[in-house]
Protein backbone atom coordinates (compact mmCIF):
# COMPACT_ATOMS: atom_id res chain seq x y z
CA UNK A 1 0.00 0.00 0.00
CA UNK A 2 2.66 2.76 -0.63
CA UNK A 3 0.37 4.22 -3.09
CA UNK A 4 -0.45 6.33 -0.03
CA UNK A 5 2.90 7.44 0.34
CA UNK A 6 4.01 11.15 -0.20
CA UNK A 7 6.71 9.80 -2.06
CA UNK A 8 8.03 6.21 -2.65
CA UNK A 9 11.47 7.46 -2.05
CA UNK A 10 11.43 6.64 1.96
CA UNK A 11 13.98 8.23 4.09
CA UNK A 12 13.79 7.43 7.44
CA UNK A 13 11.70 5.37 9.84
CA UNK A 14 10.50 5.79 13.37
CA UNK A 15 8.56 3.40 15.44
CA UNK A 16 6.06 4.81 18.60
CA UNK A 17 3.83 3.04 20.29
CA UNK A 18 0.72 3.09 18.03
CA UNK A 19 2.56 4.63 14.12
CA UNK A 20 5.39 4.02 12.15
CA UNK A 21 6.40 7.32 11.01
CA UNK A 22 7.64 7.17 7.63
CA UNK A 23 9.69 10.09 6.48
CA UNK A 24 10.24 10.33 2.42
CA UNK A 25 11.69 13.04 -0.05
CA UNK A 26 8.03 14.93 0.19
CA UNK A 27 7.43 15.05 3.27
CA UNK A 28 6.02 12.78 6.73
CA UNK A 29 3.39 9.99 6.62
CA UNK A 30 2.29 7.32 9.13
CA UNK A 31 1.32 3.95 9.12
CA UNK A 32 -1.41 3.00 11.95
CA UNK A 33 0.15 -0.34 13.31
CA UNK A 34 -3.24 -1.59 14.53
CA UNK A 35 -5.50 -0.73 10.82
CA UNK A 36 -2.22 -1.08 8.62
CA UNK A 37 -3.41 2.15 7.00
CA UNK A 38 -0.78 4.94 5.38
CA UNK A 39 -2.02 8.58 5.83
CA UNK A 40 0.02 11.44 5.09
CA UNK A 41 0.89 14.34 7.61
CA UNK A 42 -1.19 17.19 6.22
CA UNK A 43 0.59 19.98 8.45
CA UNK A 44 0.98 22.78 5.50
CA UNK A 45 4.34 23.74 6.89
CA UNK A 46 5.38 20.09 6.56
CA UNK A 47 4.28 19.64 2.74
CA UNK A 48 6.48 18.69 0.29
CA UNK A 49 9.71 18.69 2.62
CA UNK A 50 12.87 15.99 2.48
CA UNK A 51 12.92 14.56 5.47
CA UNK A 52 16.26 13.46 6.56
CA UNK A 53 15.57 11.85 10.11
CA UNK A 54 12.94 10.83 12.72
CA UNK A 55 12.86 9.96 16.08
CA UNK A 56 10.52 9.10 18.40
CA UNK A 57 11.25 10.12 22.52
CA UNK A 58 10.30 8.44 25.56
CA UNK A 59 7.10 10.90 25.90
CA UNK A 60 6.26 9.66 22.15
CA UNK A 61 6.90 13.12 20.78
CA UNK A 62 8.00 12.68 17.12
CA UNK A 63 11.39 14.79 15.87
CA UNK A 64 11.80 15.15 12.53
CA UNK A 65 15.16 16.59 10.57
CA UNK A 66 14.52 17.93 7.54
CA UNK A 67 15.89 20.37 4.70
CA UNK A 68 14.34 23.24 6.66
CA UNK A 69 14.62 22.83 10.15
CA UNK A 70 13.30 20.77 12.76
CA UNK A 71 10.05 20.38 13.66
CA UNK A 72 8.42 18.12 16.52
CA UNK A 73 5.13 16.66 17.44
CA UNK A 74 4.14 16.72 20.78
CA UNK A 75 2.55 13.52 22.05
CA UNK A 76 -0.83 15.44 22.05
CA UNK A 77 -0.43 16.33 18.04
CA UNK A 78 0.73 19.45 17.81
CA UNK A 79 3.46 20.08 15.39
CA UNK A 80 6.20 23.05 15.69
CA UNK A 81 9.26 24.42 14.41
CA UNK A 82 11.90 24.16 17.11
CA UNK A 83 14.37 26.92 16.97
CA UNK A 84 17.48 27.81 18.72
CA UNK A 85 16.72 31.58 19.39
CA UNK A 86 21.05 32.20 18.77
CA UNK A 87 21.59 30.26 15.85
CA UNK A 88 19.93 30.05 12.31
CA UNK A 89 21.63 26.67 12.03
CA UNK A 90 18.10 24.66 12.75
CA UNK A 91 16.30 26.70 9.77
CA UNK A 92 18.54 24.98 7.03
CA UNK A 93 19.37 21.40 6.45
CA UNK A 94 18.96 18.83 9.72
CA UNK A 95 20.58 15.86 8.78
CA UNK A 96 20.46 13.68 11.91
CA UNK A 97 18.77 13.40 15.44
CA UNK A 98 19.93 11.69 18.77
CA UNK A 99 18.54 12.09 22.09
CA UNK A 100 20.24 10.92 25.41
CA UNK A 101 18.20 11.47 28.55
CA UNK A 102 17.21 15.38 28.61
CA UNK A 103 19.73 16.20 25.96
CA UNK A 104 18.49 16.32 21.93
CA UNK A 105 21.60 16.48 19.40
CA UNK A 106 21.13 17.83 16.05
CA UNK A 107 23.38 17.67 13.03
CA UNK A 108 23.74 20.29 10.42
CA UNK A 109 26.63 20.59 8.24
CA UNK A 110 28.66 22.54 10.46
CA UNK A 111 27.78 22.29 13.67
CA UNK A 112 26.66 19.78 16.36
CA UNK A 113 23.94 21.23 18.30
CA UNK A 114 22.54 20.28 21.79
CA UNK A 115 18.91 21.11 23.68
CA UNK A 116 18.49 20.44 26.94
CA UNK A 117 14.76 19.77 28.07
CA UNK A 118 15.13 20.50 31.64
CA UNK A 119 16.65 23.50 31.24
CA UNK A 120 15.80 25.18 27.95
CA UNK A 121 18.95 25.49 27.11
CA UNK A 122 21.24 25.64 23.78
CA UNK A 123 24.69 24.64 22.82
CA UNK A 124 26.80 24.24 19.84
CA UNK A 125 29.91 23.04 18.73
CA UNK A 126 31.77 23.89 15.19
CA UNK A 127 32.49 20.98 13.71
CA UNK A 128 35.90 19.63 12.06
CA UNK A 129 36.86 20.71 9.09
CA UNK A 130 36.74 17.03 7.89
CA UNK A 131 33.18 16.85 8.56
CA UNK A 132 31.63 20.06 7.60
CA UNK A 133 29.79 20.13 4.18
CA UNK A 134 28.81 16.33 4.18
CA UNK A 135 26.11 14.16 5.97
CA UNK A 136 26.90 12.41 8.60
CA UNK A 137 25.42 9.56 11.07
CA UNK A 138 25.32 10.17 15.02
CA UNK A 139 25.51 7.83 17.50
CA UNK A 140 24.95 8.69 21.44
CA UNK A 141 26.81 7.05 24.18
CA UNK A 142 27.46 7.92 28.08
CA UNK A 143 30.32 9.75 27.45
CA UNK A 144 31.13 10.65 23.75
CA UNK A 145 29.19 11.31 20.37
CA UNK A 146 30.17 9.87 17.41
CA UNK A 147 29.98 10.75 14.31
CA UNK A 148 30.21 8.67 11.53
CA UNK A 149 31.78 10.17 8.17
CA UNK A 150 32.94 9.35 4.74
CA UNK A 151 36.29 10.18 5.66
CA UNK A 152 36.20 8.68 9.12
CA UNK A 153 35.10 8.84 12.25
CA UNK A 154 34.84 11.76 14.65
CA UNK A 155 34.35 11.49 18.31
CA UNK A 156 32.96 14.20 20.62
CA UNK A 157 33.90 14.07 24.32
CA UNK A 158 30.87 15.12 26.48
CA UNK A 159 32.92 16.02 29.45
CA UNK A 160 36.12 17.75 27.84
CA UNK A 161 34.32 18.96 24.99
CA UNK A 162 36.94 18.48 22.34
CA UNK A 163 36.58 16.63 18.87
CA UNK A 164 38.68 13.89 17.82
CA UNK A 165 39.17 12.97 14.53
CA UNK A 166 39.77 9.45 13.10
CA UNK A 167 40.92 8.41 9.23
CA UNK A 168 41.64 5.66 7.17
CA UNK A 169 45.40 6.29 8.11
CA UNK A 170 44.54 5.61 12.12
Amino acid sequence: PTRNLTSGNITALALSDSTLWIGTTAGINRLNRRTRTITSVQQPVLRDLRVYDLVVDAEQAVWVGTDRGVYRRSSDGVWKKIEDPNSPLLNGLVSVIAIDGNNIWFGAPSALLRFNRTDGTWKQWSLPISVTGGRFHLRVSDRAIWLGTRSGAVKFDKKREAWTVYTTKD
